[in-house]
């Protein structure tokens, strides 16, 4: 990959030029041969935006309010990457549903960029490709970057594994407000949203969901320390009512991470995230080719059908073969 077109790119990025942003985003979505040498630049350049989760299930508002809250940060002079969660085609892989169609309030907006990425059949709701964005976005300058998640219910919560601050979002008349902490939303909030709150059952849902933090609080089940409060927000994003006190909610969310020193927290926890997720993606298949390469599969794998020999045996086996690299060297000796 030719260097001078990567420093193109870069230099692109730290300017805040869109277009290039976008076509930095494309690479990471294709994974361009020029895209891992892209990100080892960028990344001394991020660590400065604020990353914030929205998640929900199906029909929540999310987009909605996504829109509203965007609106108000741009107002304030606040830059805003927006990226939005889809469900992938089950037959070009690619988003189905479109940035600028769900967010046309904010989506002409200079200081607001928006980028659908398609999930690709990852569970937790979160497209493989979602941490190196937040990276694009967080070296060109977006104060605050904000994901959408696409709504899958129980394996929401993956989004916290990205986010500094987690929104989550809920309805009236959605399941017994027992359900969403089963699904594991409750645990993972920073700041709890009722949206469409002119539907019947809003009172009675905020009141149940009022409960649920307040044994959450009293049973101590995460690990936040004192003395954040999270906050219950109703809303109607449609019309814009109650959106600025989710903006305040999250802001405060914010500086009480930073004060608190729970910013460096959450950021060992998504740098440990990540690099476990790379390991899986990167070191797993290089152990499967050295092993096939070898020819240790072929002579373990037998032993493993006719009970000889444990899965588990063969996969510590496997583990601890020599690299390509080692092996390439032995042959030439």
């Amino acid at each position: 990959m030719d260097k001078a077109e990567i420093e193109r790119i870069y230099t692109g990025i730290g300017a805040g030029d869109k277009g290039v942003i976008a076509q930095a985003i494309t690479w990471i979505e294709d994974r361009h041969d020029g895209a891992d040498a892209l990100l080892e630049l960028l990344y001394r350049q991020t660590g400065r935006a604020h990353v914030v989760g929205i998640t929900g299930p199906p029909g929540a508002g999310k987009s909605t309010l996504v829109n509203e809250i965007a609106r108000i940060w741009a107002a304030q002079g606040l830059r805003v990457g927006i990226i939005a969660i889809d469900p992938s085609s089950p037959f070009s892989r690619g988003a189905v549903l479109g940035d600028r169609v769900r967010m046309r309030g904010v989506s002409g907006q200079q200081q607001v960029f928006i980028r659908s990425l398609a999930n690709r059949g990852f569970l937790g709701g979160l497209s493989r490709s979602t941490a190196d964005v937040v990276k694009i976005f967080d070296g060109a300058g977006m104060d605050v970057v904000i994901i959408e998640t696409v709504g899958v219910g129980q394996s929401e919560v993956s989004v916290c594994e990205l986010a500094h601050t987690v929104v989550v979002v809920a309805v009236p008349n959605a399941g017994d407000a027992v359900q969403t902490l089963k699904a594991g939303l409750l645990e993972i909030a920073d700041v709890f949203v009722v949206n469409k709150r002119d539907m019947p059952g809003a009172v009675n849902t905020v009141r149940q969901l009022r409960q649920m933090l307040a044994i959450r609080r009293s049973s101590d089940m995460t690990d936040r320390p004192s003395p954040w409060d999270i906050p219950l927000v109703s809303t109607n994003a449609l019309a814009s009512e109650g959106v600025m006190d989710v903006v305040r909610s999250v802001d405060e969310h914010r500086h009480y991470l930073r004060s608190s020193g729970l910013w460096e927290t959450r950021e060992a926890r998504r740098a440990t995230n990540e690099v476990e997720l790379l390991l899986r993606e990167d070191v797993v298949p290089r152990v499967l080719e050295r092993a096939r390469q070898s020819g240790l599969w072929d002579t373990l794998l037998p032993r493993v059908i006719a009970r000889e020999l444990s899965p588990l045996g063969m996969a510590h086996q496997l583990a601890e073969i020599p690299t390509l690299t080692s092996l390439n060297a032995k042959q030439k000796e």
